[in-house]
């Protein structure tokens, strides 16, 4: 399932809020025709009653000239025919009518002369039989239709400002996560964030915090970077001396036990030295064919099992020579070291990146242990301390992929599937 970003859920939120108040507007709106009829015709009984007592209590010889003022556009007085006019249509509106009359009118609804709906009210007088005519209101439904409209084009309106007002919150963070997802330097570590100029309190404070924590971080390398690379100086001096005095004051067994050792431990220093030289002062080479490099080393390991595979590969890509010679170096080692041979190198494209891989048949590592091992001085075994290894060969493979502007992973073990080192990059 997607995972939504802060500028999304934001938006689904808005989203959602101005959808259900449009349609909580909407069904009133709906229902609202239905209470102001009801409101309408509460008001006609009402003036039908006050027009019934008027001409009750009127001469019967006035009737007519009263009847005459009191009539106008919406409602008419007159006299009852003798026979009453046939009721037409539905008879709901003369019935919720004779509701709010109450007894003892009678209410029918009717088509006048002009095809409009009319309610015929017969008025309970002495002597003489009236009735008043009445047109209701206009249908109220197409103001209600009208009304739901504008309400949905000035919805649409609010919506869009506040997508408008969420991006503009938003902004800042997906800068600073634009900022974030930039290739790093060998060291790992981001470059301070910048400040926008729009960022609210809280994000500034974030920024500040985070910048003084890679400030903090980069001083700690620095101290780590003077003490791994004057470490490795100081003992190079000893160790060549201890050497040369085994050389030749010791021989037999004794002799070479103690020049493994030494060698071993000319190892651990290389090691670091390599990886300080890495952090400070990386040393990329001129760009060139990574074929040609796989080529020439597939040939200085072939005696300890190492091949091409496919044996045709693509003469397209070309990397830094020097940086991708030490990152292959450091992975063609750890397969003859910590796998088995035998190791293969295969370089294809696959969609918009090239990929470059070392796979051997070992049984590897899995995704998680990949990541661990690719920490500096992270041994996922402590017995290769013994071997020389000081946790630092994927760490140099690591930083110098990123120099290369690369991403290294790794393809576990599987049925039918070698494990292997993948090094990718944009085509």
């Amino acid at each position: 399932m997607r995972t939504l970003n802060l500028g999304q859920r934001l938006s689904l939120v808005v989203l959602g809020i101005g959808l259900l108040a449009l349609a909580l507007q909407g069904l009133a709106m709906w229902r609202l025709p239905a209470s102001l009829r009801d409101s309408a015709l509460q008001r006609s009984a009402d003036q039908v009653r006050a027009l019934q007592a008027a001409l009750h209590h009127s001469p019967v010889a006035e009737r007519a000239g009263l009847a005459r003022g009191l009539s106008h556009f919406m409602l008419t007085l007159r006299p009852a025919p003798l026979q009453a006019p046939v009721s037409q249509g539905s008879q709901e509106m003369a019935q919720r009518f004779a509701a709010h009359l109450g007894a003892p009118f009678t209410v029918r609804q009717t088509m006048g002369p002009d095809g409009r709906t009319q309610l015929v009210v017969r008025l309970p007088l002495q002597q003489e039989a009236w009735e008043a005519v009445l047109y209701p209101d206009p249908p109220l439904r197409p103001l209600a239709a009208g009304l739901i409209t504008s309400l949905l084009v000035l919805g649409a309106m609010a919506l869009t400002a506040q997508l408008f007002a969420v991006r503009w919150v938003t902004r800042p963070l997906l800068q600073l996560g634009a900022h974030l997802s930039q290739p790093r330097s060998g060291s790992g570590l981001a470059t301070p964030l910048p400040l926008p100029a729009n960022a609210t309190q809280e994000l500034r404070t974030w920024i500040e915090k985070f910048n003084r924590l890679q400030t903090d971080l980069q001083a700690e390398q620095r101290e780590r970077q003077q003490l791994l690379a004057g470490l490795s100086h100081d003992l190079r001096t000893p160790l060549a001396r201890l050497g040369l005095r085994v050389e030749t004051e010791l021989e037999g067994p004794t002799a070479r036990a103690l020049q493994a050792d030494l060698a071993l431990l000319g190892r651990i220093v290389d090691q670091f030295l390599a990886y300080v030289q890495g952090e400070i002062e990386p040393r990329l080479g001129e760009p060139a064919p990574v074929a040609q490099l796989l080529r020439r080393l597939a040939d200085a390991y072939a005696e300890q099992g190492v091949r091409l595979q496919p044996t045709e590969l693509p003469t397209d890509p070309a990397l830094p020579a020097l940086a991708l010679e030490r990152l292959l170096g450091n992975l063609i080692d750890n397969a003859l070291n910590h796998g088995r041979a035998p190791v293969e190198l295969g370089l294809t494209r696959r969609a918009n990146q090239w990929e470059l891989s070392v796979s051997d048949a070992g049984v590897g590592m899995e995704v998680d242990q990949f990541s661990r091992a690719q920490q500096p001085f992270v041994r996922l075994q402590e017995t290769r301390s013994e071997l020389g290894h000081c946790g630092l060969g994927l760490s140099i493979a690591t930083q110098m992929a990123r120099h290369l502007g690369a991403t290294l992973s790794c393809q576990p073990k599987r049925p039918g599937q070698r494990f292997a080192v993948r090094l990718s990059w944009p085509s």
